[in-house]
C-alpha cells in the first residue's frame, strides 16, 4: 500500500466536501489516533469526546438544524448549508429529491409540498409545479400529469382544477375542448 491510495476524493452530489477511500494504516510507531470526524447529521464543537449524541451535552455530537445538510465533520448546526432547491432534508443526513407530484421551493426544505389543484409536477426535483394548459384540467393535490378537459365542458384557461364553463348551446364538446367559439373549435393534443 502506498500513500497515493490515501488521497482525498470529492463526495458525490448532494453531499459536499471530501473523504478518503482508504486511511493510512496504524503501526507500532503510531503514538496516538487522529481525531474522528463528527458523524453525518451532527455537528461537533471543540472538546467533543464521544460519538454518542446526548441532547444539550456539548461534549457529545449535537443534531444539526432541520432543513440543513450536515456531512461528516460539520462544526456548526448549519453544516454545509440549507438543503438545495428541488430537494428536502428531513433527516439532516440525507438530501432527498422531490418526487413527481410535489415541489421543493427555495432552500432548506424539511419536507416536499404537494402540487395544488390546477397544477402538476411531472418529474422529480422541481422547485415549482406547472400550471395545467388550456384544454386540460388538474383536479386534486399532488398530480403528476394533467388530464384532458371533461366532455361537455370547455377548458379555455390555464390552471383549471375542474372545468366550470359548459359547452355552448347547439354544440357538443369532446375531451380536451379548448374554446367555446363555434368558429374556432380546438381540441387539446
Amino acid at each position: 500500500t502506498t500513500s497515493d491510495a490515501w488521497i482525498y476524493v470529492a463526495r458525490t452530489s448532494p453531499a459536499t466536501g471530501r473523504r478518503r477511500l482508504r486511511h493510512p494504516p496504524n503501526t507500532n510507531s503510531t503514538i496516538g489516533q487522529m481525531p474522528f470526524p463528527c458523524p453525518i447529521g451532527h455537528f461537533c464543537r471543540d472538546g467533543v469526546s464521544s460519538v454518542v449524541h446526548k441532547e444539550g451535552d456539548f461534549s457529545t455530537p449535537q443534531l444539526c438544524f432541520d432543513g440543513f445538510f450536515c456531512p461528516r465533520g460539520s462544526v456548526s448546526p448549519e453544516g454545509s448549508g440549507p438543503c438545495r432547491t428541488g430537494y428536502y432534508c428531513n433527516s439532516n443526513s440525507i438530501a432527498t429529491i422531490c418526487e413527481p407530484g410535489f415541489y421543493c421551493p427555495g432552500t432548506g426544505n424539511v419536507f416536499p409540498l404537494p402540487c395544488f389543484p390546477g397544477t402538476y409536477s411531472p418529474s422529480p426535483g422541481l422547485s415549482n409545479c406547472l400550471l395545467c394548459s388550456v384544454g386540460y384540467q388538474c383536479p386534486g393535490f399532488a398530480r403528476t400529469s394533467a388530464e384532458l378537459c371533461e366532455p361537455g365542458f370547455v377548458c379555455d384557461e390555464v390552471g383549471l382544477s375542474f372545468p366550470s364553463k359548459l359547452c355552448p348551446n347547439g354544440f357538443y364538446c369532446e375531451n380536451g375542448t379548448m374554446t367555446d367559439d363555434p368558429n374556432n373549435i380546438q381540441k387539446a393534443p
